[in-house]
């Protein structure tokens, strides 16, 4: 391998510091060499074992940064997005069952909106099955009904299966927390409370306030339709 690395640097502990770019050249000596992924993997774990391989950093470019970086350099999403996705790539072979356990953890809205189309990309063709858990309901709007089994805790603290046929493919995800996991209400708790508490009170002039900051959907519709009746009432002060 020491042969089409590219530079070969020498360190000043006697060590070598072999750089791999992985154009089209090098891809083709590693498939030469390594008849499927996981051949090379298993070949770096060991040279790990055998205490010839110390270290591997991956040298990555982004499309919103000029220079290259370490992948140690990633954020914790963009480690565990490049994580899952190379070894699906690595261990993927036909027939293959992948588990994977909230494989969205520490991902933006964005990538979880893109967590199935991109596992389907990468396993098209292979025949494979993969079985995920999750509790967004973003990656949940993905898949059917038919494909998703709902679990809940009993009082005994034992997961039992929940019978629900609610239609998920392509739903808002608002729509699933609320009608599948149960959740009452898409929005914060926090949020929640404070305008419930304003709209008791029915003070005209802070319900304008609140009018001005609260966002489109159920609590400004609540917020707006009391200050219409609060408006609408005849002043009781004459």
């Amino acid at each position: 391998m020491a042969a089409f690395a590219n530079p070969r640097l020498r360190n000043p502990d006697g060590n070598y510091h072999l750089l791999f770019e992985m154009n089209p050249d090098t891809r083709e000596h590693l498939a030469k060499m390594f008849a499927a992924r996981n051949l090379f993997y298993n070949f770096l774990v060991e040279l790990k074992d055998w205490g010839a391989l110390t270290q591997v950093d991956l040298v990555l470019r982004k499309s919103d940064l000029s220079d290259e970086i370490l992948d140690r350099h990633l954020s914790d999403g963009e480690y565990a997005l490049l994580s899952r996705i190379a070894l699906l790539l690595l261990l993927g072979q036909p027939e293959s069952l992948f588990l994977l356990d909230e494989p969205e953890t520490h991902f933006n809205d964005v990538w979880k909106r893109e967590l199935v189309d991109t596992l389907a990309t990468v396993l098209d063709k292979r025949a494979s099955t993969v079985l995920l858990t999750t509790h967004s309901s973003i990656t949940m709007s993905d898949v059917p009904t038919s494909q998703v089994v709902l679990l809940n805790k009993d009082e005994s603290g034992l997961a039992q299966v929940v019978d629900f046929r609610a239609p998920m493919f392509g739903a808002d995800p608002s729509d699933i927390m609320i009608n599948v996991l149960g959740t009452g209400r898409a929005g914060g708790v926090y949020s929640a409370r404070i305008l419930r508490e304003a709209l008791e009170r029915s003070d005209p002039k802070e319900l304008a306030e609140l009018l001005e900051i609260v966002g489109p959907g159920y609590w400004r519709f609540r917020i707006r339709d009391r200050l219409e009746s609060l408006n609408a009432a005849p002043d009781q002060s004459a």
